[in-house]
């Protein structure tokens, strides 16, 4: 049961950073659609931007995933017959494990979101 909850939070914060730059680009596009072409080059330089932000989003995703991967691989290793209290410790490691690694994940998310943020306010006041 756990596992089911951290996996659905790791789904819909995965589905939530996906939203939010799907919007967020969709948004920019929409604003920069039959701009005169001087602005070309300020397009480039936000769309290479926001290429590096989800390439790093991805990158934070896959880790998580292979972390998620490892805590369920690992309580499936353990073994039944030994002391409840020592199983119950391990399960709450694990636990302890999962969290901390979407509270990573999260952190990872809006570092990279406001770094990206900070690089279009530069960009916008330089044009």
């Amino acid at each position: 049961m756990m596992y089911d909850q951290v996996l659905e939070k790791l789904r819909k914060a995965t589905e939530l950073a996906l939203q939010v730059q799907q919007d967020m680009f969709q948004t920019w596009a929409n604003y920069w659609a039959g701009r005169p072409a001087q602005v070309q080059a300020l397009q480039k330089k936000w769309a290479d931007l926001f290429s590096d932000l989800l390439k790093k989003q991805q990158e934070t995703l896959e880790a998580q995933v292979k972390v998620g991967l490892k805590i369920i691989e690992e309580a499936f290793a353990m073994p039944t017959g030994k002391d409840t209290e020592e199983l119950r410790g391990r399960l709450s490691e694990d636990w302890k494990k999962s969290v901390e690694s979407l509270r990573q994940l999260a952190e990872a998310q809006l570092q990279a979101f406001q770094a990206a943020v900070t690089k279009q306010a530069e960009l916008a006041t330089k044009s």
